[in-house]
């Protein structure tokens, strides 16, 4: 499903035309059972075992990992390829400083962002990801991931000039409520935006050179405190500090990954994706 219309966000009443309506709850809902079933098939011979079957386990080889040097705990994602190096091209601190620079000389770039956990809400929706080109200072062209229940659906979102459009399920677009819009422009805020934000980071240490989508990337982890980064959590998170972790083009400085992971336990935990820098792109609300 694509997207559902104001109203739908609003109260979620069916409309005529509507494309989220039960069958769509009802085919998601087989699609669950489906999973459950399987699941259940694959965990049999594991309940078997456990309940004394005759049936003989065959000893499984030990695995031995390698490891070279010392990792730091990463709360990012887990790289195939990791090599560890014995001293950082530069001191973190200077990487840290060179990277937020670049990020705040940027006029666009395509975001990624994967909320794994401490996920706001919407008017009911569960917010899940947020994918699109976000340009200076305050214009962005994104689809907004979102979830009821067992049903999940985008929804288109342009923004430019302080205003928000959401495009309905009809193909219509509306201007939205001020409780629905996203402050992705705060993301260029000359403040509180991605560049700024980097050169609060306290206490960077170098992790070492990790391979990400085939390139090498310089990985570090530091700390911010809460208010540091209400601007880059849509003003959803704030009341506790994060661990902070970067992937960081070595010949560019530029900044490829971000993760934010609360202290402390049930943490939100946030990762931002960051590509296409500087492409050219055209923003306009719809019908404007």
């Amino acid at each position: 499903m694509e997207r559902v219309s104001q109203n739908q966000v609003g109260n979620f009443k069916h409309q005529p035309g509507s494309r989220f309506n039960c069958s769509s709850i009802a085919l998601s809902i087989r699609r669950f059972t489906g999973l459950f079933i399987i699941v259940a098939a694959a965990s049999l011979p594991l309940l078997l075992t456990a309940c004394g079957s005759n049936t003989p386990t065959p000893a499984q080889p030990k695995i031995s990992p390698t490891v070279t040097g010392t990792l730091a705990a990463s709360t990012g994602p887990v790289s195939p390829a990791v090599t560890v190096d014995t001293a950082p091209p530069l001191p973190p601190a200077e990487i840290i400083s060179r990277a937020s620079a670049v990020f705040s000389s940027l006029q666009s770039y395509y975001l990624v962002l994967d909320i794994r956990t401490g996920r706001p809400q919407v008017k009911g929706l569960e917010v899940r990801q947020a994918e699109g080109f976000l340009q200076a200072p305050d214009r962005y062209d994104v689809k907004i991931q979102v979830a009821l229940l067992v049903v999940e659906f985008k929804i288109p979102v342009v923004g430019r000039d302080g205003q928000q459009h959401m495009r309905g399920d009809n193909g219509g677009w509306s201007a939205s409520t001020a409780e629905e819009k996203l402050d992705l422009p705060a993301f260029f805020n000359p403040q509180s935006g991605v560049g700024p934000t980097l050169a609060k980071v306290r206490d960077p240490l170098y992790l070492g050179t990790v391979t990400l989508s085939g390139r090498p990337m310089l990985h570090l982890q530091g700390g911010l405190t809460g208010k540091d980064i209400e601007g880059l959590t849509l003003h959803k998170l704030g009341s506790r500090d994060v661990t902070v972790e970067g992937w960081f083009d070595p010949e560019t400085f530029r900044l490829t990954q971000l993760s934010l992971k609360e202290t402390g336990p049930n943490g939100a935990y946030w990762i931002y994706n960051f590509s296409k820098f500087n492409e050219p792109v055209n923003i306009q609300i719809p019908g404007k």
